[in-house]
């Protein structure tokens, strides 16, 4: 085998493996904006076609139309989703009821937000949790 031809097949063989690469950040980069437009719906503020619905998932026009043409290929794709974007949105709940708790609720329930990462209506006292409801936390 000549060496011209050696050089070729190493050249074709370094393309095969960066295309194999850009295709694996490429459906990850996907899948994370997938995530973001189901974070969005999940939280139904928004009807998924309302301007306000593509502002809060941060995504360009570009990205957000082709997620919505293509919802349901793209959640058969990426069926891990769903339940990224639902623990995604647990945590954030959690985030703010420790938030509100820890400035404005009573020290029993403070010293409970302060020690439990992952807080729930369920762990406050009837006011605090009086109190969360009336937040309206997502």
């Amino acid at each position: 085998m000549c060496l011209k031809q050696k050089i070729v097949t190493e050249q074709e063989r370094i393309l095969q493996q960066t295309s194999k690469i850009q295709n694996i950040l490429k459906k990850g980069k996907q899948e994370e904006k997938l995530l973001q437009y189901e974070i969005v719906r999940q939280q139904g503020y928004y009807n998924m076609l309302d301007k306000r619905a593509r502002i809060l998932t941060g995504l360009t026009e570009k990205d957000y139309n082709y997620i919505l043409k293509n919802y349901t290929e793209l959640i058969l794709k990426f069926p891990k989703v769903k339940e990224k974007a639902k623990s995604r949105l647990q945590y954030l709940k959690s985030a703010q009821i420790s938030k509100i708790i820890a400035i404005k609720g009573c020290s029993n329930c403070i010293e409970i937000v302060s020690k439990k990462l992952d807080v729930t209506e369920n762990d406050l006292c009837e006011n605090c949790k009086k109190f969360i409801t009336d937040q309206q936390i997502m």
